[in-house]
């Protein structure tokens, strides 16, 4: 972080289960944290398994989910921002 600046990492695990018995090929569209502020950067920084495609809003997955097997998603994200700005939905999670 840079001074007077307040970083936080927020990640994300998504776990998916096909309770079909045969393979199923989904595609998993995920919206990522924006901001309208350029006082606000939103930073991905790490995405497991790779994603087929991103972009600053979303990230797109095409996995093949063996039956009754969970496949599991992970991301995250760094927010930073001023010390004296409060950022809505970030600041109330303590």
């Amino acid at each position: 972080t840079t001074q007077g600046s307040r970083s936080t990492t927020l990640a994300y695990r998504l776990t998916l289960n096909n309770t079909l018995d045969h393979p199923i090929v989904l595609t998993l569209i995920e919206q990522l944290p924006i901001s309208q502020d350029a006082q606000i950067a939103v930073t991905l920084l790490q995405v497991e398994p790779a994603a087929s495609q991103v972009d600053l809003a979303k990230c797109e997955w095409q996995l093949t989910l063996q039956p009754q097997s969970p496949q599991t998603v992970f991301y995250q994200v760094q927010v930073e921002h001023p010390l004296d700005l409060t950022v809505s939905g970030l600041d109330e999670r303590g």
